[in-house]
């Protein structure tokens, strides 16, 4: 068999790329902090909590993944045996044990924050665990796809509030625009991953294409998209409001090249539009924090 290390780092690169993933993660964190601090017009200064902040959410990130493939295993079993755990190349043993073990240092992590972070952090933790137990109810959630996904999307809230509290120090009535922009942009990825084109499909597995058809899945991605970017132009200004409309018109040409003509490498060409635009959006939030 081959050494941990290795098994782990074929592992990553599968289901959860570290530095994609980083890089990525980095911007949506200092993206929803800056904007906090925009909109309560309070002045970015840099201390070391924004730090533990930021890699809170970051394995925070991690250890969803991991609960994922705890949650999805039986079903990863029947209908994706190409993944690395149904491959053998981690077991399902091993993810436990180290989701557990991640879940010990992001308490450690935390107790050096105060105590409204650390509830907000044991809010999330909470949350979290719910989900990796579908609420109690996963055979009645899973015969609605889109309730599952938006209950379970319910998480970007609890995230946005640790990174709000992180930046703002107590919620405000301005934090609800922060909570459903960082929802939006959770949906945002959650359906984009999950739009296939017909060729694509698998048997097994929940696609919102197999759900909706592929037409009026991408229909509602595209709105999704459309809302993130009015609000995101709403909170910025009107520059920023123009610069974000511009964005959103790439990604919604090559949706309609999708819809018309849905095979694969258009389907892959916007779902990478996609992310490109949400980091275009969240490097637009991080400039909003030094603006005065």
């Amino acid at each position: 068999m081959k050494s941990l290390i290795w098994r782990i780092n074929q592992y990553q690169k599968e289901r959860f790329p570290l530095l994609k993933n980083f890089i990525f993660i980095l911007l949506y964190f200092f993206g929803f902090y800056n904007l906090s601090l925009f909109i309560n017009e309070i002045h970015f200064s840099f201390t070391p909590v924004k730090i533990i902040g930021f890699f809170t959410i970051f394995l925070i990130f991690l250890q969803i993944r991991l609960f994922d493939e705890i949650k999805d295993y039986d079903v990863d079993n029947k209908f994706a045996p190409e993944r690395p755990v149904q491959r053998g190349i981690i077991s399902i043993k091993e993810i436990k044990i180290f989701s557990i073990f991640l879940t010990f240092i992001l308490f450690i992590l935390n107790l050096f924050l105060g105590i409204k972070d650390f509830f907000s952090f044991l809010l999330l933790q909470i949350f979290i665990l719910l989900t990796l137990k579908e609420f109690f109810f996963g055979h009645i959630l899973r015969k609605n796809r889109l309730f599952y996904a938006s209950l379970h999307m319910l998480v970007m809230v609890f995230i946005s509030n640790y990174i709000y509290l992180i930046a703002c120090q107590f919620i405000r009535k301005n934090a609800i625009p922060i909570y459903f922009l960082s929802y939006l942009s959770g949906f945002i990825i959650e359906i984009g991953r999950k739009i296939e084109s017909p060729e694509n499909n698998k048997s097994g597995l929940d696609t919102y294409s197999k759900l909706l058809g592929y037409k009026m899945a991408t229909i509602i991605y595209i709105s999704i998209i459309f809302i993130f970017s009015l609000l995101s132009g709403f909170l910025l200004g009107k520059i920023y409001f123009i610069i974000i409309i511009f964005g959103f018109f790439i990604v919604f040409i090559k949706s309609l090249k999708f819809i018309l003509s849905p095979d694969t490498k258009r389907r892959d060409v916007m779902e990478k539009y996609t992310h490109l635009f949400l980091i275009y959006v969240f490097i637009l939030f991080i400039i909003s924090g030094f603006r005065r």
